[in-house]
């Protein structure tokens, strides 16, 4: 073809070879980056979901759910991992004015909106009224032992309930 004078149809030819091969490379990155995408979307719901789940310790079992699932409209990742709420692209300021709102005073803000997420409970602790087998103290059963939030674990253990 050079030869013949047609060299304008080998730069064509050569020309859409390299931009077929190119677009086949660029068609492999744009899967990469798109599977790339759903992978962190899905890690960015589990530690969305991990860190509400972290102040739904004091729920009843059957509000827990509920409570994951109105967070999560709510809430959303940070560019550091952390769920804060958002007012367009500005994060919800929480009750100190300066940091943002973050689950845990959500869900403060949940016991007067939705009481029936909370066990009605006087001590707060989980602790049962039943005397144990020697009729010395009131007794808590293990699960619920272990529901609790650490600091009410320690009281628990200070207060001298038996663990049953």
């Amino acid at each position: 073809l050079i030869q013949a004078g047609k060299k304008h149809e080998v730069i064509a030819k050569h020309t859409e070879r390299m931009r077929a091969s190119h677009e086949e490379a660029l068609q492999v990155e744009r899967d990469k980056t798109a599977a790339e995408a759903k992978r962190a979307e899905t890690y960015k719901e589990r530690v969305l979901d991990s860190q509400i789940m972290e102040v739904t310790h004091g729920l009843h079992k059957g509000a827990v759910e509920d409570a994951l699932l109105h967070a999560r409209r709510i809430f959303t990742l940070d560019a550091d991992g952390k769920a804060v709420q958002m007012n367009g692209e500005r994060p919800v300021l929480g009750k100190d004015g300066v940091t943002p709102f973050s689950p845990a005073e959500w869900m403060e803000t949940q016991k007067e909106l939705k009481p029936h997420w909370f066990p009605a409970s006087t001590t707060g602790s989980g602790a049962s009224n039943t005397r144990d087998a020697g009729g010395t103290g009131k007794t808590i059963t293990r699960t619920a032992f272990e529901r609790l939030p650490a600091s009410e674990k320690a009281a628990v253990a200070k207060s001298g309930i038996k663990i049953v």
